[in-house]
């Protein structure tokens, strides 16, 4: 008969053989297929060598430049309805140096000192 700790053994192989080949048969895919991150073609145009990177911002700057809004949007109801909702900050005074120490140890200065101050 087996003893136990063969038997353990090859139980323990047989499980690692299988786990492996269940990963690599399942999980594990060629780089073809299912891959997250693919080729795209570039848009509009626009060459990616790095040599244009240059003149493609420049254009990309000068078709910004030719936008033009028209100013009749703003004298629409439906800006017009537009409301504020902003909230006025109040400055306030700053807390203490190190907020995090206890107020017991805090000296006059701000600064710590490894008795309690009185």
């Amino acid at each position: 008969m087996i003893s136990p700790n063969i038997k353990n053994f090859i139980i323990a192989a047989v499980v690692i053989g299988v786990g492996f080949w269940a990963y690599s048969s399942f999980i594990v895919k060629s780089e073809d297929e299912n891959s997250l991150i693919t080729a795209v073609p570039a848009a509009s145009g626009l060459e990616t060598s790095n040599d244009t990177t240059g003149s493609q911002i420049l254009k990309i700057l000068s078709n910004l430049k030719t936008i033009r809004i028209d100013k009749a949007l703003f004298s629409e109801a439906s800006f017009t309805r537009l409301q504020d909702h902003s909230v006025n900050l109040t400055e306030e005074q700053a807390g203490r140096k190190n907020p995090f120490i206890s107020t017991s140890l805090e000296t006059n200065t701000g600064t710590t000192s490894g008795r309690l101050s009185q």
